[in-house]
């Protein structure tokens, strides 16, 4: 894995490298081509073919007046004016010999350059001026074909870049369908153990359920229970006080029956006694009266009565004897 990522920060920086370079050659050279054409235009329009043939011979006439620059001086001034973003660049892992404008670093390009010198010769430069202008001219090849390398990419360079690329993907690919699969698995091993904390949550609240089922049916039983032992104790209560009126309201009714039969005893009594003794008393009068009736009845006197005194048994005969006795 480590050699893997290695490898694709390696493609990334090499191919990012690439690209900015690629980038920036195509913004001078579309900068240089615009000014150079505009420059061209400019000179081309404002110069007529007169003008142009008089400052081709004043030119001549310049160089012929000042020595001929040697080609080493002028080769160093366009180096110098080379820009450091315009060197070439070698990338990773290649060599110089594998770029195919190497080949043109230790030789000259083909110039025809007799046409060339001849060309000048009848534009009226002399032997001199000919030679700086074919030098000058060899040097621009030269410098324009070391420059294709970083202007233009090379076809085994594409290939290479494209096969990186290529095996970059596939192996981006393979890590991403195997961290997808890794994620996928963790993903349903995480599901199988939420499932089973579910499961194992699920029946401990049916458990605790029943649990709490059961000891509501006992506290309820318990409750029942205790509700009839109170009100057993409550009918035994009532039972009690009722037994005790009925006592209290027995013992009071006794009494005040043994109460009522000792005064009934009392004044019955009391009335025989009386009655013992009116009877007693009838009896004895009776029995007084018939023993003084009979002692009449045995002796009667004599009596000699006046003629006034049968005037009074007249009067007397009316009255009741018993109430005279």
């Amino acid at each position: 894995m480590n050699h893997y990522l290695y490898k694709q920060i390696k493609c990334k920086r090499h191919f990012s490298s690439n690209w900015r370079h690629f980038q920036e050659v195509n913004k001078d050279k579309t900068r240089l081509l615009s000014q150079d054409g505009g420059d061209s235009k400019l000179s081309k329009q404002a110069m007529s073919p007169e003008q142009s043939q008089s400052q081709s011979q004043s030119q001549s006439q310049q160089l012929d007046g000042n020595t001929a620059p040697r080609s080493s001086v002028i080769n160093s001034e366009l180096n110098d004016g080379v820009k450091l973003g315009e060197a070439k660049i070698i990338p990773e892992g290649s060599r110089k010999d594998e770029f195919l404008t190497e080949i043109f670093d230790n030789l000259e390009p083909y110039l025809d350059t007799y046409s060339v010198f001849s060309k000048l010769k009848e534009a009226g430069f002399t032997d001199s001026q000919c030679d700086s202008i074919i030098q000058l001219l060899i040097f621009q090849l030269n410098s324009k074909l070391s420059k294709l390398s970083t202007i233009y990419a090379q076809n085994f360079e594409l290939e290479n870049e494209q096969y990186l690329f290529e095996s970059a993907k596939q192996e981006i690919r393979v890590d991403i369908t195997r961290s997808r699969e890794q994620h996928i698995n963790e993903l349903i091993t995480l599901v199988n153990i939420l499932e089973r904390d579910f499961h194992i949550i699920s029946d401990e609240l049916n458990n605790d359920c029943i649990m709490l089922k059961n000891d509501s049916q006992v506290a309820i039983h318990e409750e029942k229970s205790t509700n009839t032992l109170n009100v057993k104790k409550l009918f035994l209560r009532i039972q009690e006080t009722n037994h005790k009126i009925t006592t209290e309201l027995d013992s009071a009714i006794r009494s005040e029956i043994e109460s009522l039969r000792w005064y009934l005893s009392r004044w019955g009594l009391i009335t025989l006694l009386v009655s013992l003794f009116l009877a007693s008393l009838i009896f004895f009068s009776n029995k007084f009266k018939m023993e003084k009736a009979e002692a009449k009845k045995e002796f009667i006197p004599l009596v000699i009565r006046e003629p006034s005194e049968y005037d009074e048994d007249d009067y007397h005969t009316d009255l009741d004897k018993s109430t005279v006795e």
